[in-house]
């Protein structure tokens, strides 16, 4: 379940990596940007994907047009909430 979902998103992230004339690179984009929300960027590069990582379950490491490194976290919840303050313990982790 939560795992499948998690695999699911890596591989449809993914797809950004094989360019804006690969079969699905919009479809990946356009998750990465709705995940970013306002902060969503022109162009990601150097994207890495990472599945359970770190007790995260998808993380996904990127640049932006200015060389910038990012970090989007995603915590895939099926049936919880955020326990035990997970965001913040990641975000501390990765500084």
């Amino acid at each position: 379940k939560e795992l499948t979902q998690d695999a699911f998103l890596c591989w449809s992230i993914n797809w950004i990596n094989e360019g804006e004339n690969g079969p699905l690179y919009e479809y990946a984009k356009a998750i990465l940007d709705l995940f970013l929300g306002v902060d969503k960027k022109e162009k990601y590069y150097d994207v890495q994907v990472y599945r359970q990582y770190e007790k995260i379950d998808v993380l996904v490491m990127f640049k932006d047009d200015n060389g910038s490194s990012h970090a989007l976290i995603i915590e895939d919840k099926t049936n919880t909430l955020e326990h035990g303050e997970q965001l913040k313990r990641y975000t501390e982790k990765r500084k």
